[in-house]
């Protein structure tokens, strides 16, 4: 946590994808900790295009291909 504190603070680009179910998902906490994030310049692959919550329990891929599509827009300035 200390370490994204300081790198909002130094206007470090930042991405996360957070990785959670349905469940978790629904938390009041969890909505106002993403638009925080997003409001505070971090790129948050949440939703349509980024990480769309499973059901408890429900196994299935991580994707990768959306996480490395970010890193790499952040490396070439696009």
């Amino acid at each position: 946590m200390g370490v994204v504190a300081e790198g909002i603070g130094k206007g470090i680009p930042l991405t996360t994808m957070p990785c959670v179910n349905s469940a978790y998902a629904q938390h009041p906490q969890f909505a106002r900790s993403v638009a925080e994030l997003r409001a505070a310049g971090v790129s948050v692959l949440y939703g349509d295009g980024g990480f769309v919550p499973n059901e408890p329990g429900q196994k299935r891929p991580f994707p990768w291909d959306a996480a490395l599509a970010e890193a790499k827009a952040f490396v070439s300035g696009s």
